[in-house]
């Protein structure tokens, strides 16, 4: 399987939501123009970064409308990508 190449940021982001998602969720609160927070991890990320995730198929998210906030859900293939981006960098590091 072929697998798409994320920026840093990108991957830090897909790991937050993992790691807050439980299956229900997680919320994204609208700071500023083009920028968010992740529930309550105090991780702030870009529109960009969400929709490159989205895109890729690693996270569902609604529509991102500014002044509100909205859910985001980790999907399979994110934590297929985690497992695959985690193993290459262990086998990086033997």
């Amino acid at each position: 399987m072929t697998y798409t190449k994320l920026s840093g940021p990108a991957v830090f982001t897909l790991e937050i939501v993992s790691l807050h998602d439980k299956g229900e969720g997680i919320t994204l609160d609208w700071i500023s123009s083009n920028l968010w927070t992740i529930g309550d991890s105090g991780h702030l990320v870009t529109s960009d970064t969400l929709a490159t995730l989205s895109h890729a198929g690693f996270i569902n998210v609604g529509e991102l409308a500014e002044g509100s906030g909205e859910t985001v859900t980790i999907t399979q293939a994110g934590r297929d990508y985690l497992t695959h981006h985690h193993n290459a960098r262990r086998d990086n590091q033997q």
